[in-house]
């Protein structure tokens, strides 16, 4: 694991909340599709001022088409936005894995080290749906990456921020690739007529 540090407390954060329609195209239900975005906050203490320092924030998003066989399995987009007044992307701290099970095994289908696009407050990357063997392999991935605080931050409940993300699977029966737009610091996905999406965030709390 990454939180090997000397004199540093790790606490799991799941404060995720699903969200779904927030576009106008359709909406995957989170029956069939298992969206999810998690942290681990690394702690040390700051004895000057006798509270824990957030060192920095690990991001995972988890996807899992579990229960559902997708019939349209292309490369799929997945857009992460944060607040840039309070964190930064640590360089190099991007990983992906995407996964299908044939009966009891499980095998990597795609692996990702760099995001697809990265901006000051967000980042946008491919989700690969397995589409060489059975249909009927249950599909499945997760990435995960670190942010840095751009200031002194603090474990405790004053404040809130959101960390979201948004999935969006290709249902065009031509495969044609799913794109990314930078609007200021953030990125969205190009949603074309021919997609379905499912949203998810993080609350993050913390103190100054």
């Amino acid at each position: 694991m990454r939180f090997s540090s000397t004199n540093t407390e790790k606490k799991f954060m799941k404060d995720s909340a699903p969200s779904e329609g927030i576009t106008i195209n359709g909406a995957i239900p989170s029956s069939e599709l298992d969206f999810s975005v998690t942290g681990y906050e690394s702690l040390k203490w700051d004895s000057s001022v006798s509270k824990y320092k957030v060192k920095y924030l690990t991001v995972f998003v988890d996807w899992d088409w579990a229960g559902y066989k997708p019939t349209m399995r292309w490369d799929d987009a997945v857009s992460v936005n944060w607040d840039s007044d309070l964190f930064t992307y640590e360089r190099n701290s991007f990983e992906s894995t995407d996964y299908y099970t044939d009966g009891s095994t499980e095998h990597v289908w795609k692996e990702w080290t760099q995001p697809a696009v990265l901006e000051q407050g967000g980042l946008g990357y491919f989700a690969s749906l397995e589409r060489n063997a059975d249909m009927n392999n249950p599909v499945y991935g997760n990435a995960s990456f670190t942010l840095l605080p751009t200031s002194s931050m603090y474990q405790g409940t004053t404040y809130t921020t959101g960390i979201n993300a948004n999935y969006v699977h290709n249902i065009n029966p031509l495969g044609l690739s799913l794109g990314f737009t930078v609007k200021g610091v953030s990125v969205s996905v190009n949603q074309g007529p021919l997609t379905d999406s499912i949203a998810s965030a993080l609350n993050y709390k913390f103190r100054r």
